[in-house]
């Protein structure tokens, strides 16, 4: 995916100043603060079990979808256990995408194919909410997705907090398209 003509991993590395301590890639970005280009996999659960610890979810989503003419619509709630401002982010996965003759692996899983545009900062729908109160009626209409290969897609709904002068990813969840979720906190 490109923003502007720019690919979205650069302009989150890019984030991270990357380039300049020549980390390069893999890099695992998490919550939007967060970055480490650690390489193998323990060290990466290692980091995210770490950050999960020190920040844990303070909001929850719930979400349905429904399909219609090849998109998807999703409609959405969230509820919050601490006082912030808040955004709802949706972004499209695919599973199984070849990675071609020059590609580092096969096959590619969990691939961003579609994107909203608040996946680095706060939207104008930003709500704020205290402690145990809820937002209802969160709508992403027309969603595109790969209809010929539904059951290789996967919706996955996110849940920006202002933190400061930062933005960090609170809370995500997943769903099929065409499917459901009810609230989750930290799993």
């Amino acid at each position: 995916l490109t923003e502007n003509g720019n690919f979205l991993s650069d302009i989150l590395m890019s984030q991270f100043a990357t380039s300049a301590t020549g980390d390069g890639y893999p890099f695992a970005i998490y919550s939007l603060v967060h970055g480490t280009s650690t390489r193998t996999r323990n060290d990466i659960m290692g980091f995210v079990h770490d950050e999960l610890y020190s920040h844990p979810a303070t909001s929850g989503i719930k979400a349905t979808s429904t399909i219609k003419d090849g998109t998807a619509s999703i409609s959405a709630s969230v509820k919050v256990s601490a006082d912030g401002k808040y955004d709802l982010g949706c972004a499209i996965l695919q599973n199984g995408l070849s990675g071609g003759a020059d590609a580092y692996e096969d096959v590619y899983n969990n691939v961003v194919r579609n994107i909203s545009g608040n996946y680095r900062y706060m939207s104008t729908n930003a709500f704020t909410l205290k402690s145990g109160e809820e937002k209802t009626g969160l709508l992403f209409e027309d969603v595109k997705f790969d209809a010929a290969n539904k059951d290789k897609v996967s919706i996955v709904l996110f849940t920006l907090v202002a933190e400061g002068n930062k933005v960090r990813i609170d809370n995500v969840v997943s769903m099929p398209v065409g499917g459901s979720v009810e609230y989750v906190y930290n799993e």
